[in-house]
């Protein structure tokens, strides 16, 4: 984003028209697509970290909520496994792109968010820009948001039922394939403590047949064996 005032105006009117939500305090907006990257070589800014844990927290609230009030014939644990599928990185970086958040998010000039770092850095600002709605506008808000990105994959997942442990899936796909049970291998660890990120590939007979990202790295294997999945099928 060009952080010329005018053009950076414009640019805002543009992000919260993609965002169906208009700011009344605009630095909220601008705290959450700033990268910390981008704090370090320019004075005057706020980085979106502390602004995406808080962000993460209200998301994980109101999927839960919306889990307890309309899935009353599912158990804990299977709640659980859709809430996992449903805010997992993967699923954040398919809202990203959905709401062209690479065109807005501020980083330094080494950070790509093309390449496989700005995966992670797109899927923090949605997480951002949620907790950035919230501090604006409340919980109806954000809640609004949410209900617009989120609720519908929550759905296509409960009618598909592909909530089920993909670990397990996978496995019995390959002992029946391939005599094997798969192996998953941690390929990246960043972010502060309190927000882990971690990068996981699955390998059949030594083999990468695909990678996940998650904030756990039960939620990345999650994601890398849905993925591997996906190769059978």
């Amino acid at each position: 984003m060009n952080i010329n005032d005018n053009t950076q105006t414009q640019d805002f009117n543009k992000l919260e028209e993609n965002i169906s939500y208009t700011f009344l305090d605009k630095k909220l907006l601008q705290v959450a697509i700033t990268h910390k990257s981008f704090v370090n070589e320019n004075t005057g800014y706020t980085h979106n970290e502390r602004m995406e844990y808080f962000g993460d927290t209200v998301l994980q609230m109101c999927i839960t909520e919306h889990l307890y009030k309309t899935c009353t014939d599912l158990d804990e644990g299977v709640m659980s496994l859709i809430r996992a599928s449903v805010v997992n990185t993967n699923s954040l970086y398919k809202v990203a792109t959905k709401l062209g958040l690479d065109k807005f998010v501020l980083t330094s000039k080494g950070v790509n968010v093309s390449l496989k770092s700005g995966f992670i850095v797109l899927s923090n600002i949605v997480e951002a820009i949620i907790g950035a709605i919230y501090l604006d506008g409340g919980i109806d808000a954000s809640t609004k948001f949410i209900e617009k990105n989120f609720f519908k994959e929550i759905d296509l997942l409960i009618r598909s039922k592909d909530w089920q442990d993909p670990k397990t899936q996978l496995q019995e796909l390959t002992q029946k394939k391939h005599k094997c049970i798969p192996q998953y291998v941690v390929t990246d660890e960043s972010g502060p403590d309190h927000k882990k990120k971690f990068t996981i590939d699955v390998l059949i007979e030594g083999k990468k047949i695909a990678s996940g990202a998650g904030d756990s790295k039960r939620n990345a294997e999650f994601v890398a064996a849905t993925e591997a999945i996906k190769k059978y099928n």
